[in-house]
């Protein structure tokens, strides 16, 4: 069972000034889970994110994401997850009706800021898209069709690079992504460098050219033992800092 921090009397001022500014609000309970073995998972994709490791002295990890104006009023998920799989979050936010777009602090409380810090930047992948996380599983059709979106999270400190896909390839050889209706060319995905790949095992980043680009469909396309794998495509929102 995950862990549960209860905010408690700190929930209520926090939802209150979220609610004055537009925030994105927590629900009222924090869930994280330390695992002893690992989580086989068979989804496909991981994360949508970008990471830095911040200050040792550190007490908290910051974490923000680029939610799209057209998610106000709704659920989103938040799920965070270590390429060894033994850490794992899923917590769910609440996006106000008046949500214009753009940048959102999101309240992270980890009880584990020390362990999550000593895996940036690959070793956490996060992953924010809209709906419950209960009963919504990262799977894809067998046409490859993603069934969600997803937006960039930024975790830790601001690195000045665009956010990275983080894929379970299933130890394919061989990963490359692009881009529709953009011209730009192939990405060549790489190993993860971590010695147990367990929930992702694949990186892909994206271009700078791609920066505030808005929504952006991005195809995945596997190969293993000279063998073509089903592709793989989901839409990413890349939207600037204020909309």
């Amino acid at each position: 069972m995950l862990h549960k921090v209860i905010l408690g009397m700190f929930f209520v001022p926090t939802l209150a000034l979220a609610q004055a500014d537009g925030q994105v609000i927590l629900r009222p309970e924090f869930a994280e889970e330390r695992h002893r073995d690992a989580e086989i998972s068979g989804a496909r994709i991981m994360g949508f994110s970008r990471a830095q490791k911040v200050s040792d002295r550190s007490v908290r990890i910051p974490v923000s994401a680029a939610v799209p104006r057209a998610w106000a009023d709704s659920v989103v998920c938040l799920r965070v997850t270590s390429v060894d799989s033994l850490y794992e979050s899923r917590n769910a936010y609440i996006v106000n009706a008046d949500w214009g777009g753009g940048i959102a602090e999101l309240d992270y409380p980890t009880e584990m800021a020390t362990l999550l810090n000593s895996l940036l930047p690959d070793g956490i992948a996060a992953l924010l898209t809209k709906g419950e996380c209960a009963g919504t599983e990262l799977t894809v059709s067998g046409d490859g069709q993603a069934g969600f979106e997803a937006t960039e999270v930024t975790i830790g400190g601001s690195p000045e690079m665009p956010p990275a896909l983080y894929l379970n390839t299933f130890r394919a050889d061989e990963t490359f992504m692009w881009f529709e209706g953009t011209g730009l060319d192939d990405v060549t995905c790489e190993p993860v460098e971590a010695a147990a790949r367990t929930a992702y095992d694949t990186v892909c980043p994206l271009p700078r050219e791609l920066v505030g680009a808005g929504a952006v469909r991005a195809s995945v396309m596997s190969f293993d033992d000279g063998e073509m794998g089903r592709p793989l495509q989901i839409t990413v929102h890349l939207p600037p800092a204020a909309q």
